[in-house]
């Protein structure tokens, strides 16, 4: 990715406090540099016509999800300077993880009974939220050095809310945020729901907006990345709200967001199983000037959706389609008992 490295200062708007968190010694290793507590998973490998149909709207009930397990954030951070509070709120969260080709998709559930959802003039930390880890290269952890400092070139955090004020309004820092343009991040697309316990969301985050050109090969099968999924809870209203608690899937303390030892590692997996018996066929089709046409009888639904998963219509066909109403874009297209194929308009 073709960018240039931004600070998280100037992408937020706002001064930024170096905290003064004790960097991991060499003591807090193992042989093979490996932080004591550190989380890894596997991350079963969907289709991409099969992320693509995924609705991201914050609720998981699209079947792949079932083929991948729930996994909990268990950690308790400091916040900035602070020590760990108590958590009196129940406050949680378990999030899901499935991968294609080109994009990770993550859904996390958080159980929260103190909402604060967005409200324009507060700080992006000062409501709450969800913050997504990325670091494209696992042999770079501070390994031997107190004062080792993880390369924040590699680094990527994206920190999402429920209500955003535009669609797929994300803040942050590093790699996924170099080339922001009014807090958009192009090519990533989340949707968030209310639930009867806190909320939920649904992400697709483009792997190379993650990471960058020269670790590609680590966001392939048997590769593996440094991942972690942090959710914060402000308990209460205001445009300087602490977040009163910080929990975390591997990291032990806040200092995640500037040195990455305590990352968690994400490894790529095979294809996961899927519950469908049997194979759709292709479809012949051609694509020109607008109209659709494809080898499939008078009668079949047919659905067109856009890169966020969402339908943008449904059809009868009638020896042709005519979406020459649509914006410039890639669509995936699915008839009936038919594999669904992609078009670009």
């Amino acid at each position: 990715m073709k960018a240039k490295r931004t600070f998280w200062a100037s992408l937020l708007g706002v001064a930024m406090v170096t905290p003064t968190m004790a960097q991991p010694s060499a003591a807090d290793a193992d042989e093979n540099g490996y932080y004591n507590g550190i989380e890894r998973t596997t991350v079963p490998q969907i289709t991409e016509d099969e992320g693509f149909a995924i609705n991201l709207d914050g609720v998981a009930d699209e079947d792949v999800w079932s083929r991948t397990q729930a996994l909990e954030c268990t950690k308790t951070l400091a916040n900035w300077n602070t020590t760990p509070v108590e958590n009196t709120w129940g406050y949680a969260c378990t999030f899901k993880l499935l991968y294609d080709a080109r994009t990770l998709y993550v859904f996390f559930d958080i159980t929260d009974n103190t909402p604060n959802y967005y409200v324009e003039g507060y700080g992006a930390t000062n409501m709450d939220n969800c913050e997504i880890f990325f670091y494209a290269d696992p042999k770079q952890r501070a390994l031997a050095s107190e004062t080792a400092l993880a390369d924040r070139s590699l680094l990527s955090q994206i920190r999402i809310i429920n209500n955003p004020p535009k669609p797929n309004y994300v803040t942050g820092g590093g790699l996924a945020l170099s080339t922001v343009a009014e807090n958009v991040v192009s090519g990533l697309y989340y949707g968030t729901t209310t639930t009867d316990k806190g909320w939920a969301g649904e992400v697709a985050i483009p792997l190379d907006i993650v990471v960058t050109a020269d670790f590609q090969d680590n966001v392939k099968e048997g590769g593996t990345i440094l991942f972690d999924i942090q959710p914060a809870n402000v308990t209460t209203s205001a445009a300087d709200a602490p977040r009163d608690i910080i929990l975390a899937w591997s990291a032990n303390d806040y200092d995640a967001w500037r040195n990455n030892a305590r990352l968690g590692e994400i490894t790529f997996g095979p294809m996961a199983a899927s519950g469908i018996q049997a194979v759709e066929a292709a479809v012949d089709y051609t694509f020109a000037q607008g109209i659709l046409t494809m080898d499939v009888e008078n009668g079949t639904p047919v659905s067109v959706l856009d890169l966020s998963g969402r339908t943008v219509g449904n059809f009868v066909y009638d020896s042709a389609i005519d979406l020459s109403s649509l914006a410039s874009g890639i669509y995936m297209v699915k008839a009936e008992n038919a594999a669904a194929f992609k078009i670009v308009k």
